[in-house]
């Protein structure tokens, strides 16, 4: 059963084998079909391993030999290789007691089928006879005896041996036969299939290198007989045909149907044979035909014919054509051409009228001479040599040269030389084309002076200068650049722009250069949308510049030229500017205040002293007038009265006034001592007493007995009756004045309350300036002069000390008085 499906098997894999042989050439040997076949003999070769017949000894026996051996024989050495691995490892699996030998015979067979493939390439073999794989067969079976003897003892390995041999030889010759006849006759089939297809391709080749067709016209029928290749120029068919003289005159173009006609049916016999020139009608296919026309027999004996031998003239009629144009190109072509041999003294062949006029000869005066007339007394130079070098060894070149027109005028002549070669590449011309590049050159000169004028200038100027392109990097750098940002131009060149930009700068600064860039109508101007522009040096400082830019086209890209000037100690003058004019305006205002205040103070002033001087004078003229003796005893003191108490007020007034001059000149002379400040409190409101029991307020002592404080005795006491006779003076009748003392962070804290009618909101910011002081109609009648307070938060600054008022109109007031703290003894000595 099992030698049954190895048969079957065998028959399997030729009919794939004939299936892949017809499909793909063997004789290519391409590694695809070496790879296919050992593939599909490897395959077989597994699954034949895996469907064994059983003998002696734990040994199998299969059919491996056939697709071992023909895959190296049809595949060559990739093939049999692929076959070996895949059925030496389909065999190592199976197992057995020849196991180890059976994985050698798949190598072996190969090595056997490579062989054979060899010695057929050797000697020129290319057909495999039934001989052939009977030689084959018996010498695989015995390059495969010895694995019978890998892996196990000799004596084991002859016993199989002595067992299977028969199996063997037979097994081999039926699958190296059965496949390797089956693979002989596809191979003849394919290359059969192979020699009629060439002979179909050199048939049609020949037909389609024919250039001669024939027709034949029957007088009597009026019918055309078309050969194949006449067919083919008329009805773009290769195949004979009969048609119609109408049929065959549709396919001519009108314009020569009516002489094709004329000569086919009213030809004169007289003149023999007579040629038309004719085009096919078509479009894409139209060819170009002449065709002879010959008489057979007589025009007046019936059953006669005209044939026609026609020459397809399409390619020389293209030929002729394309000539024209290009000849037409040459002529009309603005560089001068010349077209000289390549043998002898190289004279001119030709040369067409851009030539004539570049050098001033004409075509008869250069025709059969060398070009070496352009270069008459001019001097030798190298590009010359170039040329001469270049004629010598059939080689082209492009040079710039000095030429010499026919009125003796230099030129500047641009020439391209390029040697012509035939097709056996023999070298037989040369063409030139020349250009007058004199203003090109001239030009380039101007350019090349402007452009070192322009780099002085740029080398000379104080001013940074860079140019930027359009993709934001630096392409020049000027000297004072370089000193600017401390980079060299060998350096800076092809860095982006942020470079020289600082770093918290930059995003915001790539949006508008990139803006700038791409506006086609942008007009040079400064970067004013900020005060400066911040550039950074190479160091890493930063300092402030001003910048132009201006957009310009470089090399057909848009380019900006940024002029930077460093504005450092411009910005230090103008901060030094902006101070100075700050401190000018403050002193202006502080001058408008002490003007405001001077004409303030004058006139409170002289309304001040104005009102005391009056009732003194006033007083004493009436006691001068009516005379003291007239006068009664009450009336004489009624009158001294007021004048001393208009004398009074005029002293205290003027001793305000002088108090405010010496604080103002730092000549108040302060002497600052610790002491008990709750007793110079109780010394105040003693010497207060009389004036508020006689409107009447109740005055209140509340404190700390013994509280201390650094501060001067006389400045501090003149402060508290100021403070503490407001309170009294701006209370109404029978209400109370409270003064409190406590201590505050080591300091003394007094706090003055009163009940008066508070302080008005329009004087409250003013409050401590000269001559300030509430009025109202609940006010009149309240002495003051507005220094009082004054006075005291000057003397109490003086003296480290503040006062702060915290008042509610209608309610009364809170004057917060605060003093420094006394001294220990130890800092006034060290002091």
């Amino acid at each position: 059963m099992a030698l049954l499906t190895n048969i079957a098997l065998l028959g399997l894999a030729s009919f794939l084998l004939l299936v892949f042989l017809d499909r793909y050439d063997i004789d290519k040997q391409k590694v695809e079909s070496a790879t296919a076949i050992g593939i599909i003999c490897g395959l077989l070769a597994a699954v034949l391993v895996s469907l064994p017949l059983r003998i002696e000894l734990g040994a199998t026996f299969d059919t491996r030999a056939g697709p071992a051996v023909l895959s190296g024989l049809f595949g060559g050495p990739l093939a049999a290789i692929i076959t070996a691995c895949i059925g030496g490892y389909a065999r190592y699996s199976v197992g057995g007691a020849a196991a180890i030998g059976g994985v050698a015979s798949f190598g072996l067979y190969g090595a056997a089928g490579t062989l054979f493939w060899w010695l057929m390439k050797r000697y020129g073999i290319s057909r495999v006879s039934a001989m052939h794989l009977m030689l084959l067969t018996l010498a695989s079976t015995i390059m495969v005896l010895p694995s019978f003897f890998i892996g196990q003892p000799i004596v084991t390995g002859a016993k199989i041996l002595s067992t299977a041999w028969q199996n063997l030889l037979i097994g081999n010759l039926f699958g190296i036969l059965l496949l390797g006849l089956s693979v002989n006759a596809v191979r003849e089939i394919v290359r059969k299939k192979h020699d009629l297809k060439k002979a179909e391709i050199l048939t049609t080749l020949a037909h389609e290198s024919a250039t001669v067709g024939i027709f034949k016209f029957e007088l009597t029928t009026g019918k055309i007989s078309l050969d194949s290749i006449h067919s083919q120029m008329i009805l773009g068919e290769y195949k004979e045909h009969i048609i119609t003289l109408k049929t065959f005159l549709s396919r001519i173009i009108p314009a020569d149907r009516k002489i094709m006609v004329e000569l086919l049916r009213h030809g004169d016999p007289a003149q023999g044979t007579q040629s038309i020139r004719y085009r096919t009608a078509g479009t894409e296919n139209s060819r170009v035909i002449l065709t002879t026309l010959t008489l057979v027999g007589d025009w007046e004996q019936p059953g006669k014919a005209i044939v026609g031998v026609s020459v397809d003239q399409t390619a020389e009629d293209m030929l002729r054509r394309d000539l024209a144009v290009k000849s037409f190109a040459l002529e009309s072509a603005s560089n001068g051409i010349i077209i000289a041999e390549a043998g002898g003294d190289m004279p001119i062949v030709y040369a067409n009228a851009a030539f004539e006029q570049i050098s001033g000869y004409s075509r008869p005066e250069v025709i059969g001479t060398n070009c070496r007339f352009l270069t008459r007394g001019a001097e030798a130079t190298r590009e010359r040599a170039i040329i001469r070098e270049a004629l010598a060894n059939g080689q082209s070149c492009d040079v710039t040269i000095r030429n010499v027109r026919k009125n003796g005028e230099l030129f500047w002549n641009h020439i391209s030389l390029s040697p012509i070669r035939d097709s056996a590449d023999k070298l037989t011309h040369y063409v030139g084309i020349q250009e007058d590049v004199s203003a090109t050159i001239s030009a380039m000169e101007e350019v090349k002076t402007a452009k070192n004028n322009l780099e002085v200038i740029l080398a000379s100027v104080p001013d940074a200068i860079i140019i930027v392109g359009a993709d934001q990097r630096i392409r020049s750098f000027n000297r004072a650049a370089e000193r600017l940002f401390a980079w060299s131009e060998e350096d800076i060149r092809g860095r982006p722009l942020d470079t020289i930009i600082p770093a918290d700068e930059r995003i915001g600064h790539d949006k508008l250069a990139g803006s700038y860039l791409q506006d086609t109508g942008a007009q040079p101007r400064p970067m004013l949308a900020r005060r400066h522009v911040e550039g950074l040096r190479k160091n890493g400082e930063t300092f402030p510049m001003m910048v132009s830019l201006g957009r310009f086209v470089q090399d057909g890209m848009p380019a900006v030229a940024a002029i930077a000037h460093d504005i450092s100690d411009l910005m230090i003058a103008n901060e030094k500017l902006q101070d100075m004019a700050g401190q000018l305006t403050q002193q202006l205002h502080l001058a408008n205040e002490a003007s405001e205040a001077k004409t303030n103070f004058l006139a409170n002033m002289s309304h001040e002293l104005r009102t005391p001087l009056n009732a003194i004078i006033g007083y004493a003229d009436m006691m001068a007038t009516l005379g003291v003796p007239n006068l009664k005893p009450e009336k004489v003191e009624e009158y001294l009265g007021a004048i001393h108490q208009s004398g009074q007020h005029l002293l205290s007034l003027i001793n305000d006034i002088l108090d405010i001059s010496r604080i103002e000149n730092q000549a108040f002379e302060l002497h600052s001592e610790n002491m008990d400040i709750y007793a110079v409190l109780q010394d105040t409101i003693a010497t207060l007493a009389p004036l508020a029991s006689k409107k009447p307020v109740f005055l209140k002592l509340e404190g700390e007995a013994g509280l201390r404080a650094h501060c001067d005795h006389r400045a501090i006491r003149q402060c508290l009756l100021n403070i503490i006779g407001n309170a009294i003076k701006f209370s109404p009748a029978d209400r109370i004045v409270s003064v409190m003392a406590t201590t505050h962070i080591g300091g003394a804290v007094i706090k003055i309350i009163d009940q008066g009618p508070g302080i008005p909101d329009a004087i409250r910011d003013d409050l401590g300036k000269p001559f300030v002081r509430a009025a109202g109609p609940n006010l009149a009648g309240v002495e003051g002069t507005g220094l009082g307070i004054a006075i005291t938060k000057a003397l109490l600054k003086e003296q480290g000390g503040s006062i702060d008022f915290d008042s509610t109109p209608g309610k009364g007031t809170v004057v917060t008085i605060r003093l420094a703290p006394p001294v220990s003894l130890h800092l006034i000595e060290t002091a």
